[in-house]
């Protein structure tokens, strides 16, 4: 099991791991109860009211030819300590988010640096766990409390999630097509209409596939597109 700081509340477990990492922190997870700048990917905010799972890793990687589904398999890991914890199926849009029936249930930020041949990854997760009112965005997203009827402890669920993170982040290194086949099964993105948007502009088309390298692949009117995820959001249309 991972280090672990527990804070009632911080601005951002993020944040705090960062500087946890600056300070030659390994192998340490931060969790917090709150959040007061809780943060998703592309510096949003995301809500983050007592009752949710906050937590971010510190983790030093060997830099992969294919580390680019470093996030992915990430989300593998919380898909699976979902149906662990609570039985419930739920599937991965891309390039970050995890879904039931179409409503956010968690979200993923990485953070890296490379130091030589190793990463220095700041992993983030936000589950949604004992929450039972979103307030503004209660049409798209949900928790497993709501999906379940279930209250659940956290440290069950974070020793869950670890131990996750930890299977997936070895089979990274060890057999990463595994990872592909099983985002490209789970995922609720593929075969969709979607709407690419970052700081290149925006983007229509159908998803049709990733790339080895994991990036989306989408099929516009004026021919095929490559899709990282470092500086886009995805929008499933239709």
């Amino acid at each position: 099991m991972t280090s672990i700081l527990w804070f009632d509340q911080c601005a951002s477990t993020q944040l705090v791991a960062a500087r946890y990492a600056a300070l030659g922190a390994m192998d340490l997870a931060v969790v917090s109860d709150t959040q007061s700048q809780g943060q998703g990917r592309l510096e949003r905010s995301w809500e983050s009211a007592t009752g949710g799972l906050y937590v971010s890793w510190i983790q030093m990687l060997r830099v992969l030819p294919l580390f680019s589904w470093l996030s992915l398999a990430v989300a593998l890991a919380v898909v699976d300590t979902i149906a662990a914890t609570s039985l419930l199926a739920t599937r991965i849009k891309w390039p970050n988010d995890i879904l039931i029936d179409g409503r956010k249930l968690a979200g993923i930020k990485v953070d890296t640096r490379i130091q030589g041949n190793i990463v220095q990854a700041i992993i983030g997760v936000g589950l949604n766990v004992n929450q039972a009112v979103f307030g503004e965005v209660a049409s798209v997203a949900t928790s497993l409390v709501l999906e379940t009827g279930n209250t659940f402890s956290l440290a069950q669920v974070l020793r869950e999630l670890d131990a996750q993170l930890r299977r997936q982040l070895e089979l990274l290194q060890l057999d990463v097509g595994l990872i592909q086949m099983r985002h490209r099964e789970l995922s609720a993105t593929l075969g969709h209409s979607v709407r690419i948007h970052g700081v290149a502009g925006e983007a229509w088309g159908d998803a049709i596939g990733f790339t080895d390298q994991g990036a989306l692949q989408i099929q516009t009117r004026s021919g095929k597109i490559e899709v990282y995820d470092g500086s886009v959001s995805c929008d499933i249309l239709y």
